[in-house]
């Protein structure tokens, strides 16, 4: 009754006095286990004491060897003291279990880069859970058999970490064999899983065979890269959400066969933001002068930043032409153009003659639309 009376009495002190009690409690040869590890949670581990109180009553370190191991590990691939935190009050077993080191060894040395093997781990604790062999080992070795090129299977974990731990036999193999009866070549299923692993996880084959043929029917060609990412865009959203996103594309004067069209030649337009084609589109419109058939051929540059690129460009081109370099703004390509090409095209080669072209690529010019503008953009 007394010791229980005294350790009640230091789990108070440690929480109002955590840093003087955990030194206390290294210095006594034979500290109480959860003493130990309360000190071992708020010193090493960087736990807040209502936190280590909480976590001691989950594990108990009857010596650190182990738990340091697991700390330096993690600590030499780039986790953070707070992302280190995190992982403990999430899995409390992190620093007492002795199978959790060969499955970090594991994970670590599978090819992610130091950022991906943080970001994996962070978001999915759960994988230390797991059994090494029958689980992680045996998933690994699955995936792979569908993705052959590593810096797939790692973006594709990293997207998805609990591709390591589904039954891939439910779901994921099924509508890998419903994309190949497609005539899809192995080598786009494998890209595809890669940056759309959830639908192969989580959409049934059936919902896929429904979705693919709906994709079909849209006049999407099987042999094109279009058709795998109007699948996985459409596998991405409800009807409900597809019904209002065409009404919010009507509500800024398209009409569905322009929606339609747009969406053949860029799927990702259906999951833009309400926003942001409200934003895109108004800004297309009245400065640019662009009507709906012409953002219906680029639907892309509808998914760019109006402040980080397409604003920037405009105001290049519009300084240009105002000084008669060029005869007119012909199309939208300057928009899809990459940085380098933009920038060697209209920028570098006009900076001496205009330092103006500068000013407006670097944001530091408004962009006013020219006169005239409306009637070439509709033409182009």
């Amino acid at each position: 009754m007394l010791l229980s009376s005294l350790f009640r009495n230091q789990i108070k002190l440690l929480i109002t006095r955590p840093t003087t009690l955990a030194r206390s409690l290294h210095k006594d040869t034979h500290p109480n286990p959860s003493s130990l590890t309360i000190s071992y949670l708020i010193e090493s581990c960087h736990l807040s004491p209502q936190a280590a109180v909480s976590i001691a009553q989950k594990i108990n370190i009857k010596i650190t060897q182990n738990a340091d191991f697991v700390l330096n590990f993690l600590k030499s691939h780039g986790f953070t003291n707070t992302q280190i935190a995190n992982l403990i009050t999430r899995y409390p077993p992190l620093l007492s279990s002795s199978t959790v080191m060969p499955k970090l060894e594991f994970l670590q040395g599978v090819g992610f880069s130091s950022a991906q093997f943080t970001r994996v781990i962070s978001l999915s604790p759960s994988l230390l859970m797991s059994s090494l062999e029958k689980k992680l080992k045996r998933n690994f070795d699955l995936l792979s058999s569908v993705i052959v090129n590593d810096q797939q299977l790692t973006t594709a974990i990293c997207r998805n970490p609990w591709l390591l731990l589904s039954n891939l036999e439910a779901n994921f193999f099924p509508n890998v064999r419903t994309l190949q009866s497609y005539g899809i070549p192995s080598v786009r299923i494998a890209h595809f899983a890669a940056m759309y692993p959830r639908v192969l996880q989580q959409v049934t084959s059936e919902q896929l065979e429904v979705i693919a043929e709906s994709i079909r029917k849209m006049g999407f060609n099987p042999c094109s890269n279009m058709f795998l990412r109007g699948i996985g865009s459409m596998s991405g959203i409800s009807r409900s959400t597809w019904e209002r996103k065409v009404a919010v594309y009507k509500s800024v004067g398209w009409t569905e066969g322009e929606v339609m069209s747009a969406f053949v030649r860029f799927p990702n337009c259906i999951r833009l933001s309400d926003e942001k084609i409200k934003r895109g589109t108004g800004f297309f419109v009245k400065k640019m002068h662009w009507g709906p058939s012409i953002l219906a051929v680029r639907p892309v540059v509808l998914g760019l930043s109006l402040e980080k690129r397409v604003i920037p460009r405009c105001s290049v081109l519009s300084v240009l032409v105002s000084k008669g370099l060029l005869p007119r703004i012909s199309s939208a390509q300057f928009l899809i153009l990459s940085e380098d090409n933009f920038l060697n095209k209209y920028v570098i080669k006009y900076q001496d003659q205009v330092p103006k072209v500068l000013q407006a690529y670097n944001g530091n010019v408004e962009f006013v639309a020219l006169e005239g503008e409306s009637k070439t953009m509709q033409r182009s």
